[in-house]
């Protein structure tokens, strides 16, 4: 294995007192005193082929070593020359890009496994136009009433809305989440993440979310449109796009509680495709959160003019209106 730091030779020389645990671990670890939980024990190893480093003590974890060096009482530029001084035999640097190429392909063969898992999982999901709950759900508490109970199996197929098994996400309506650089990546498997389930039996939590570990990707109904509302929660997005994708103005709904950056760059992907970006909080959002979003968005959406839209007096969020109440609100941006 190439060591990207001579550790031994580092530590001799700033007058740290290490332990080699190589030959018994059988991996290229050294153990100094945890400069963290302040142990006199050598708990914490490091890697020399990995940048990373653990203490089995407190539990610590990092994958910086200039992170470990400032802790140890050296500033980030004398930490930097140190490491210099002491790379390994190919450099550190070069060995160190070599790992993170090596890592990232590694991370992406394990996500692409993982979304294929998660497609064909959600492939054995229940059709929710099938199911008499699913459909009583959507027509008596989300108010999805058409004259003929085929037109909103049509609308539920065409969403491609799921109900859970009752070995996963049972009584749940699932939403399928895909990745969002395309205009329409409906059902494509390379572009699936995964899902999120909104319980129809007033369970807690309300919302339920299976993504691969590290995605958060943002709901669209069907496909990305010219025009896009950003919304909080799935019921919204879909009910927006019910209403108004004959006007060309879909929504997106962001997952989990609050808008992260992996939000943000699901967003950027969809500027090719969207001309106009709208920003609808909750009426219940509170103003500096609001204003806070707002803030991120524009400057993650520079290049387009982010504008802040107000739902109608006495409405909570979109999910909770009707298709007409909704085309009422949204006409002036469909001229």
């Amino acid at each position: 294995m190439t060591a990207l730091v001579d550790w031994r030779a580092l530590f001799n020389d700033i007058r740290v007192a290490w332990k080699d645990r190589g030959a018994s671990t059988g991996r290229n670890h050294v153990n100094i005193a945890c400069p963290f939980c302040k142990d006199d024990g050598y708990h914490l190893g490091i890697r020399e082929d990995r940048e990373v480093f653990h203490c089995w003590k407190c539990g610590t974890a990092g994958g910086n070593y200039l992170t470990l060096l400032m802790r140890l009482g050296h500033p980030r530029f004398e930490g930097a020359k140190l490491l210099n001084k002491y790379r390994g035999d190919r450099g550190y640097e070069m060995a160190l890009q070599d790992l993170r190429q090596k890592h990232a392909q590694h991370d992406k063969k394990t996500s692409d496994e993982q979304k294929s898992l998660m497609f064909a999982r959600w492939e054995r999901f229940r059709p929710a136009a099938e199911v008499a709950e699913a459909l009583d759900y959507m027509h008596d508490d989300r108010g999805f009433r058409y004259e003929h109970e085929w037109m909103l199996k049509e609308e539920l197929t065409y969403y491609d809305l799921r109900v859970g098994s009752n070995s996963m996400h049972p009584g749940r309506l699932l939403f399928p989440l895909y990745a969002s650089g395309q205009r329409a990546a409906w059902h494509q498997q390379d572009a699936f993440m995964g899902w999120t389930g909104r319980s129809m039996r007033g369970r807690e939590p309300k919302y339920m979310t299976s993504l691969p570990q590290g995605e958060h990707p943002v709901y669209v109904p069907r496909m990305v449109r010219s025009t896009m509302l950003i919304v909080e929660g799935p019921f919204d997005a879909l009910r927006i796009d019910v209403a108004m994708r004959s006007a060309g103005i879909g929504a997106v709904a962001l997952t989990g509680k609050e808008m992260i950056a992996a939000h943000l760059v699901s967003l950027r992907a969809m500027m090719s495709f969207v001309r106009r970006f709208f920003f609808v909080p909750d009426r219940d959002v509170p103003v500096s959160q609001m204003m806070r979003a707002m803030h991120e968005l524009r400057a993650a959406l520079s290049g387009r003019n982010v504008v802040q839209l107000r739902l109608p007096d006495n409405v909570k969020d979109a999910g909770e209106m009707t298709n007409a109440a909704v085309r009422r609100w949204l006409s002036p941006l469909a001229r």
